[in-house]
């Protein structure tokens, strides 16, 4: 990723957090970084792509600081897990107006593709939870850790309310503490009831991300939206190379290993019409 899309990001985030997704136009963002919307255009689809991108860029930022706290030999196990919530408080604290943002318009307003990100998301960080529990307390927590995964999440939620929302100054170092203290008293005698979230159940639950988002069908519906639009058009020289550009686009897609460079080629030439520009840059982001 170039300066110039570091920046578009930074200020789209800016944008999204303050004013809602929904209300921030591509040309806003322009101004706000002071260049064309053409340019935007150049580095980014959509809208939505931009969207698509901060999205992925926070599970690669969690991802990171995960695994660079997991390299760090001289911590103990309890120390490294008190580093990751505090580092999560954190995290939080700083981004929580574009993650309020995300929460409340992401299933009305958003594609299923946005929607798809954001429950990878949350899995991510339900997982990531789930391993810091038991590298920390042992297997003897194993038939319980998701129940012990809600009872951290949920001590971590009040936490971020407080920082976030009422603004209110707690030292995250104390927080953190605080929560690992908790979690270290729950984990640590065998419960004596049955498990209430199961790892089947869970299972269920954390891939739930691909309900209603067939990827085959999903290729299928705007490969015909953009077929209709194509037959919409005037008739002319143009119009014929996008139909042949379609049908070798709908050939290569066809293929046991379609070549990615030649699809995105032929989507880059199908989007240059401003009818065929939405549907196409959905699929985009859908193939690629």
């Amino acid at each position: 990723m170039n300066e110039k899309q570091e920046e578009i990001l930074r200020v789209s985030k800016k944008l999204f957090s303050q004013k809602g997704y929904m209300s921030v136009s591509m040309q806003s963002i322009a101004d706000a970084c002071k260049i064309s919307k053409a340019s935007i255009y150049k580095l980014f689809d959509s809208k939505e792509a931009l969207l698509l991108e901060l999205i992925k860029y926070n599970q690669r930022k969690m991802r990171e600081i995960s695994r660079i706290i997991h390299s760090e030999t001289t911590l103990s196990k309890k120390e490294k897990f008190t580093k990751k919530i505090k580092l999560e408080l954190e995290e939080f604290k700083e981004n929580h107006k574009f993650l309020n943002m995300l929460s409340f318009e992401a299933f009305s307003q958003h594609s299923p593709i946005v929607i798809k990100h954001l429950r990878e998301t949350r899995s991510i960080i339900m997982q990531r939870h789930r391993d810091i529990i038991l590298s920390t307390y042992g297997e003897s927590v194993a038939p319980y850790v998701w129940d012990l995964v809600i009872v951290l999440n949920g001590l971590m939620r009040e936490f971020i309310l407080m920082l976030a929302i009422e603004h209110k100054n707690i030292k995250l170092e104390n927080a953190a503490e605080m929560i690992i203290g908790v979690m270290d008293r729950v984990s640590k005698k065998p419960c004596s009831i049955e498990p209430v979230l199961t790892d089947q159940l869970m299972d269920s639950y954390l891939f739930s991300s691909q309900d209603g988002y067939d990827e085959e069908k999903l290729v299928i519906s705007y490969l015909t939206k953009i077929k209709q639009e194509l037959h919409a058009l005037s008739n002319g020289e143009e119009k014929d190379d996008l139909l042949s550009a379609y049908e070798l686009l709908n050939q290569e897609l066809s293929q046991d290993e379609p070549r990615t460079f030649l699809i995105s080629s032929l989507l880059d030439y199908l989007g240059k019409n401003s009818v065929l520009s939405q549907n196409v840059s959905q699929l985009k982001n859908i193939i690629l």
